[in-house]
Parts: structure tokens; sequence; C-alpha cells
């Protein structure tokens, strides 16, 4: 429910959809791993669980065929 209010004041303050989405989800991300080691609760992620989110998106971005998509996009944008 925090991330959803942050995610609509940050919109609402001017910033871009992408960056506020990445930086949201890195800073909770973050700080469900501090409360896991500093308050004793239980979240389940820990250094493993983000270095899997980091391969699992790496291994999505390597992915040649996904490339093609924002190629057609500029493509289809024609100003002139």
């Amino acid at each position: 429910m925090h991330c959803f209010f942050s995610f609509i004041t940050l919109i609402f303050y001017g910033f871009p959809v992408a960056w506020t989405m990445g930086g949201l989800g890195v800073l909770f991300i973050f700080i469900s791993m501090l409360s896991d080691n500093l308050f004793d609760t239980f979240y389940g992620v820990d250094f493993g669980f983000a270095s899997m989110v980091v391969y699992r998106l790496y291994g999505v971005m390597a992915n040649w065929v996904l490339v093609a998509l924002p190629m057609f996009i500029f493509y289809g944008n024609n100003d002139g």
C-alpha cells in the first residue's frame, strides 16, 4: 500500500514513470532487506533473491527478439 501511494505521489510531482517504478522497486527491496536483518521480520527478501531478480532481468534484456519492438516503434514514429 505504501508503494502505491509513493508511486502516485512521485507521478504527480512529475517524475518519469519508468524511473519511478524502478526506483521504488529498489527502495522497497532495500527496506525489506533491512527490516529482515534489523527488526527480525520475515519478508523472504535477501541478497540471493535480489540477485535472482537481476539475473532474470538481464536474461529478458538479452533476448534479441525483443530488440525489434523499439525499432518498430521508432520506425513508425515518422514526423515527416
